[in-house]
């Protein structure tokens, strides 16, 4: 039982690193003794590591990092183009000659069937390659003035598509993921001020900017005061891919996160995984301490989607809703899934009183043309 619960403990970023090196199988036999002491050291061994891996990749010196379930969104086909990695220049023109493209994939309350907003995800419609996801083309760490233009696009494209949804009577929270380096840019809290003013009519909590949990922040007290600045633009911020790098809590703990993202990872083998099943619960029990709201990712079966709601998260994302969907798509497919939601909902007026009195962003929702743009 003691072997157990270390394994489920170390089921998780670095501790399945841990778990293919034979001296810790070797290990676990040991007499049940010593595993306090031993897990004492395996501790501050950890600690220790998560402290260097963040200090590197602050310094830029060298990306480490630990075997994760891809995306499969995110991810290289088995067939047509591989991974194309382009020379800088190529993306310049690629933003210059309008070939990226931003795709939308909606949130659902798992219980009322609500669609709460959407995840905005790059594409690169290559000329010659066809429709290209970011795995494909955008480095996996980059520091270049290019980099900042193209976040700022997204930012840019994301206004103007709430904006857009918004004439047309649709009310869509839209996520955009950012990087660490764009986030430390001096001028980042002003630069979004001046885009949010440039689309006058966007309500508070329309935009949310995503963190990858594992991307290193190399002054986590600066980007707290960035963060703050943004909220008070009505700007939030959610945690991405939470549970995959060696921060977790540490970014939690010190930073305004209202939203808490339970990366893939966790969720592909929750019909399968009792060890997953019992991370989960502890996450959402993560989330209460910290009064986060939480948001799964990868559901793709209908058993995910039970799973989480019994163990107390009600927000998810995945192909069991939808795949990516290009802007002018998501209209239609908000339309028909409010006519038939691919899954049984409670009454309706019970269920638009209930996500009413238990969301903490502002829902999407059809709305009656008010005249505003």
């Amino acid at each position: 039982m003691q072997i157990e619960r270390l394994y489920d403990l170390f089921d998780t970023g670095f501790g399945r690193a841990l778990m293919d090196f034979a001296l810790f199988r070797y290990l676990a036999e040991l007499p049940a003794v010593v595993w306090p002491v031993l897990f004492f050291v395996l501790l501050v061994a950890a600690t220790l590591l998560g402290y260097l891996v963040v200090r590197y990749q602050a310094r830029g010196r060298t990306t480490v990092a630990f075997a994760t379930t891809p995306d499969p969104e995110e991810a290289e086909p088995q067939y047509g183009p591989a991974i194309i990695r382009p020379e800088m220049r190529q993306l310049r023109q690629a933003l210059d000659r309008d070939e990226l493209a931003l795709h939308y994939q909606p949130k659902i309350d798992l219980k009322t069937g609500e669609v709460l907003g959407a995840e905005s995800l790059i594409r690169w419609n290559h000329p010659q390659n066809g429709l290209l996801t970011p795995i494909q083309f955008l480095p996996q760490e980059d520091r270049s003035p290019l980099s900042e233009e193209i976040g700022e696009w997204v930012i840019q494209q994301a206004l103007r598509q709430i904006q857009s949804w918004r004439r047309q009577g649709l009310l869509l929270p839209v996520s955009v993921n950012v990087s660490g380096h764009h986030l430390h840019q001096p001028n980042f809290a002003q630069r979004l001020q001046g885009m949010l003013n440039e689309h006058p009519g966007i309500p508070s909590g329309a935009l949310e900017l995503e963190i990858l949990e594992s991307m290193a922040l190399d002054d986590v007290d600066h980007v707290h005061r960035v963060m703050i600045e943004c909220m008070a633009y009505g700007v939030y911020f959610a945690l991405d891919d939470f549970g995959t790098g060696v921060s977790s809590i540490d970014y939690l703990k010190r930073l305004p996160f209202r939203t808490l993202k339970i990366d893939r990872s966790f969720v592909q083998h929750l019909h399968e995984c009792p060890r997953d099943q019992g991370i989960l619960r502890s996450i959402v029990s993560l989330s209460r301490t910290f009064a986060v709201d939480i948001v799964a990712e990868g559901l793709e079966i209908p058993e995910h989607r039970e799973l989480l709601i019994g163990a107390g998260c009600t927000k998810g994302q995945g192909y069991l809703f939808a795949r990516p969907l290009p802007s002018e798509n998501v209209m239609n497919w908000v339309r028909e899934w409010h006519a038939n939601p691919g899954f049984p909902v409670p009454n309706r007026v019970d269920s638009e009183t209930e996500s009413r009195q238990n969301s903490t962003v502002t829902s999407s929702s059809l709305i009656a043309d008010s005249g505003h743009a």
